[in-house]
């Protein structure tokens, strides 16, 4: 199965979206840091459609660079389906290597509870931010 494919969307692509106020996009960071052959990606703030193509292109970026790559979700204030399938989709994608793993980090609380919701834990190891480097 091929995985999906992200676009930014514009809230102005919406239906009758003229007529309305553009809606604030969700904001969201994120911060790289290289351990050896692992990398670590930090992401805060708000992970949903709108952010899910930046989400995207940085974890296929380390994807394609590391053997292993540890997202750090521990400072995400909200996430949706969407950003967890697309997890999983690039796990279960070819620019994973073989060797090669993906592992999250949530912190206590509603990310940890949607990524049990949604069955992220049978696709990931899922860290606790104490034990993560």
């Amino acid at each position: 199965m091929e995985p999906h494919q992200f676009r930014r969307i514009s809230p102005l692509e919406t239906a009758g979206a003229a007529s309305m106020p553009a809606p604030a996009l969700a904001a969201a960071s994120f911060t790289t840091e290289a351990l050896h052959d692992r990398a670590v990606l930090r992401v805060a703030g708000e992970l949903d459609i709108a952010t899910a193509g930046d989400l995207a292109d940085r974890a296929m970026d380390l994807t394609t660079r590391y053997t292993d790559v540890e997202v750090n979700l521990a400072a995400v204030e909200f996430i949706d389906c969407v950003c967890f399938e697309l997890l999983i989709d690039l796990k279960q994608g070819s620019l994973v290597t073989p060797a090669g793993s993906i592992r999250l980090v949530t912190g206590e609380g509603a990310v940890l509870d949607l990524a049990r919701s949604t069955f992220c834990d049978k696709h990931f190891e899922i860290a606790d931010p104490s034990a993560a480097a």
